[in-house]
């Protein structure tokens, strides 16, 4: 896959350190492009990518939560609940342990909390199931909002681009 030449990619350390849960998010994530990372929410099961996410360095996360976004505001996620399931647990654990880490990607994050939220049907997320999901989506959409406020000197939000 072509990599775009403006596009840095997070070093290693800034994927992961050598904890056992890194290790798998180097193994899977190291050097790969959005492009190249969203493939891997689409092709394969969702949530060991979702719980990767969960444990990297807060710039890895930041690059890569990118690649997840993307795919999950497309077509190909439709009927992708445990893709929905698996995110709303990673941001709601960054949210718990490393609110800071999220300021500069918190109005990208509130933006697709509140997709989600909008368009949670296509999902196909049961009931029974996933009983608050929706809820748990709406709460992250006000929280993310409520911190990507602008103030003087906020580092601009990346894009999904």
């Amino acid at each position: 896959m072509r990599r775009d030449s403006t596009e840095r990619l997070p070093s290693r350390a800034e994927v992961g350190d050598d904890s056992l849960d890194d290790r798998y998010a180097i193994r899977h994530f190291y050097g790969k492009t959005l492009a190249e990372a969203e493939e891997l929410f689409a092709e394969d099961s969702p949530l060991t990518y979702t719980e990767d996410l969960m444990w990297m360095e807060p710039v890895g996360f930041r690059f890569y939560i990118r690649a997840a976004i993307r795919y999950g505001l497309s077509d190909r996620a439709t009927g992708d609940s445990d893709l929905i399931n698996g995110l709303q647990s990673t941001l709601s654990h960054w949210q718990e342990f490393a609110p800071a880490a999220l300021v500069p990607s918190a109005r990208l994050l509130a933006d697709f909390c509140s997709a989600v939220v909008e368009q949670f049907d296509r999902y196909d997320a049961d009931p029974e199931i996933y009983t608050d999901l929706r809820e748990d989506y709406q709460k992250l959409a006000e929280t993310f909002t409520a911190v990507s406020r602008p103030f003087r000197g906020a580092p601009r939000a990346p894009s999904l681009e």
